[in-house]
């Protein structure tokens, strides 16, 4: 599985807009399928490695927009309580 950076665009209940940097990640056709669920900040243990970082997020602002909701769908960690009320058939 690959991943890089991508612009993402969201959208709450009241119709407004916002864009952020996310890794994506790619099944093995190439295919966006998972995005995390938090943008990821520029980062590093040096100024080095943090000028790597910026140099990430500046290439996601060269490749398309991609919007949050087509990831709405991936699968997701399944909590205690919800995998206790599939066993009880809810």
């Amino acid at each position: 599985m690959t991943w890089n950076n991508r612009v993402i665009r969201h959208i709450n209940e009241d119709a407004d807009v916002w864009y952020s940097i996310h890794e994506v990640h790619y099944d093995q056709d190439g295919n966006p399928n998972g995005v995390t669920e938090n943008p990821v900040p520029a980062h590093g243990d040096s100024v080095e490695e943090l000028t790597h970082s910026m140099i990430y997020q500046m290439k996601a602002l060269t490749e398309p927009v991609l919007d949050y909701r087509m990831f709405e769908n991936q699968e997701k960690e399944t909590t205690t309580d919800e995998a206790l009320n599939m066993l009880k058939g809810k």
